[in-house]
């Protein structure tokens, strides 16, 4: 009797099992248990779609049955594109296309030709063709199936198309950032005309075209790009939305001065990339520079300080040292390029990751009736390095050096916003300034995805425009532990998630063992 009990039981179990897989089908949920809720649709993007005029298409070719983990970024589109169409209310439409499956017959008979090991190559098909002048490329991945490693031909990128206007991603990678390249896309196509972004040119500085190219690049994709040398212009054209100072290595005149006092007060956005020293990475001699803005600045309420900042929170730097007869490259902790891990709590550095500010002078707020926020600041452990000589080298003996530590952080970047005086006159206007201590961190040789993200949310908060600020953080930062938490807590929590889901999963196992084995007992009370 036990017996037919326990198989009916058995039974039910199945059939239970069977209609809640049956019912799950017909609804579908994710649960984001990320800190930053970096899967989970934004308000930006509801905004974004929200404001389509048109209906917009979403071309995801994705070659079908990709192996893990590709099919899971195949997965989270598809998922993520559903997210859309929600939000939009069906004004974003998408459609899932495999390459390499839309063919006509002609395409199979043709000869593919053969690789360098004698294999048969398949041909591509008309719609890979497409692809290739659309600038959508295969990805070539490796396989292992059955024991052996071959090399496949996939594709995985998104064509997004609305009215004229076509935009592409070549390859879905990091599905941590989809959502905000899909957003930054559409709105940019959404846009009647992208915002004008001029960098000042004409002081020996970097450039958008030597030594700034990756910016510029990513700067290209949501602005308007480009320069301006007010050594031959009287003033800065009204259409510009926002002037980019990067770097200047040569005092600005007194001409170039008024003209952008003028261009603050007409209510437009100025950032401001500063250096203080020319610093040579070769031997790390520093050359004073006098780019001639600090009055300037000063009379908006912005000061920069004497100096540099040495922070013992430092990133690292590849010095060559010489072994007997080798030279080889070792990794030391630079304190001069202060490493930003925690940020103020503003729109504009939220969520962010790892920085390296390298030679960045000190800041501070010294105006009255305007409203400042720190972006960028040290660590606690930082200093002030100041000097007629400045001794920047790397392996030099920290130990015989009187430091004076500031035991709090310094800032490093600050906007302001409120209403200004003019440097030069009565007049006052109402507008919005960053500065930052340094341009060396978005210099094609140092700028790093937190740094490129850094600035377009500065330039985004500068023009005004918010939305997209929360979104590049995701995926950028780390879960950090408070600073004040002790030793004993610190050790804790480490071992913790190193031992403890073995540890409940052990717990687990040996509650159900147990649990068993008392049945057994019950059943079977002589043995």
């Amino acid at each position: 009797m036990a017996g037919w009990q326990n198989k009916i039981s058995a039974l039910a179990v199945v059939i239970i099992v069977i209609l809640v897989n049956i019912l799950a089908a017909s609804f579908s949920g994710r649960l984001d248990l990320t800190f930053d809720k970096r899967y989970t649709p934004s308000a930006a993007s509801q905004a974004v779609v929200e404001r389509l005029e048109d209906p917009l298409t979403i071309k995801a070719y994705f070659t079908a049955e990709l192996p893990p983990p590709y099919s899971i970024v195949a997965t989270y589109t598809k998922d993520l594109l559903d997210e859309y169409y929600a939000i939009s209310k069906g004004k974003v439409r998408y459609q899932f296309i495999d390459p390499m499956k839309v063919e006509d017959g002609e395409t199979k008979e043709e000869d593919g030709g053969r690789d360098i090991f004698g294999r048969p190559l398949r041909p591509l098909s008309k719609i890979e063709q497409e692809l290739q002048t659309k600038g959508i490329p295969p990805v070539v991945i490796r396989v292992n199936e059955d024991d052996k490693v071959e090399e496949r031909r996939v594709y995985m990128g998104l064509e997004l198309i609305y009215g004229e206007e076509r935009e592409i991603l070549p390859v879905v990678q990091d599905v941590g950032k989809l959502e905000y390249n899909i957003t930054s896309l559409i709105r940019k196509m959404a846009r009647k005309e992208a915002p004008k972004v001029a960098f000042l040119d004409g002081h020996n500085g970097p450039s958008a075209k030597d030594g700034l190219e990756k910016l510029a690049t990513l700067l290209s994709a949501q602005y308007e790009l480009s320069e301006i040398d007010l050594t031959k212009e009287e003033k800065i054209p009204a259409d510009i939305a926002l002037l980019a100072v990067i770097g200047p290595k040569n005092t600005l005149s007194e001409k170039e001065l008024k003209a952008i006092d003028s261009f603050i007060l007409a209510g437009k956005g100025v950032a401001f990339m500063l250096d203080s020293f020319d610093v040579n990475m070769e031997d790390f001699s520093a050359t004073p520079i006098n780019h001639g803005l600090t009055a300037l600045l000063a009379n908006y309420g912005l000061t920069i300080e004497k100096g540099l900042v040495g922070d013992a929170q430092g990133a690292s730097i590849g010095v060559q040292k010489r072994q007997g007869f080798l030279i080889i490259n070792q990794p030391v902790k630079y304190y001069f390029m202060p490493l930003l891990l925690r940020y103020p709590e503003n729109p504009i550095s939220a969520g962010l990751g790892p920085i390296a500010m390298a030679f960045t002078s000190p800041l501070k707020l010294t105006g009255q009736n305007i409203k400042g926020e720190v972006i960028a600041q040290s660590s606690a452990e930082a200093w002030k390095e100041t000097g007629a000589e400045l001794n920047l080298s790397p392996v030099q003996d920290w130990g015989q050096r009187q430091i004076n530590f500031t035991h709090e952080p310094i800032p490093l970047a600050m906007a302001i916003s409120g209403e200004f005086s003019s440097f030069y006159g009565p007049q006052k206007g109402a507008g919005r300034l960053a500065l930052f201590g340094n341009s060396y961190f978005v210099q094609d040789d140092l700028l790093q995805e937190s740094g490129a993200a850094l600035v377009l949310n500065t330039f985004d908060w500068l023009m005004g425009d918010d939305e997209l600020l929360a979104m590049r953080g995701r995926g950028l930062s780390f879960a950090l532990l408070n600073e004040d938490i002790g030793s004993l807590k610190r050790n804790i929590i480490k071992y913790g998630n190193i031992f403890g889901g073995p540890a409940l999963l052990i717990l687990l196992g040996l509650i159900i063992w147990q649990k068993r084995e008392k049945k057994r007992r019950k059943l079977m009370p002589g043995r």
